[in-house]
């Protein structure tokens, strides 16, 4: 049974990724496998996006979409989400640079001010 929203939840035996068991190479690599992971993820889907699952199925048969198919007029389209996930992480890391040089961040606005850039791309 799941617990409801107002029950406390017991976090104790939940792991912690250890931070002293990977290097910064092994960190950048699961990070950059995560930011390439949901791009492509998003490419595959792009094209199902707002399709119920009866259009799925007609378009694309049982199995669903197995491949990259033609989305925005392009095959392995990347789309909103990515960008939007890509302008975040990209504020986020602006911020942990601008906290290890002067001690002081706004997470919020490193972000906020990431959305201005991507616009102008």
């Amino acid at each position: 049974m799941s617990p409801s929203l107002k029950q406390e939840v017991d976090v104790s035996d939940i792991p912690v990724w250890p931070k002293a068991a990977q290097t910064p190479e092994q960190a950048k690599r699961r990070f950059l496998g995560c930011l390439l992971g949901g791009a492509i993820g998003d490419a595959l889907a792009a094209p199902v996006e707002f399709l119920s699952r009866q259009e799925i199925i007609a378009r694309f048969g049982v199995a669903g979409i197995t491949d990259y198919a033609l989305a925005y007029g392009l095959f392995g389209a990347i789309t909103d989400d990515t960008q939007m996930t890509l302008l975040t992480a990209e504020g986020l890391l602006r911020a942990w640079v601008r906290g290890c040089e002067r001690g002081i961040v706004s997470h919020e606005s490193m972000v906020t001010y990431a959305r201005p850039r991507w616009l102008s791309r």
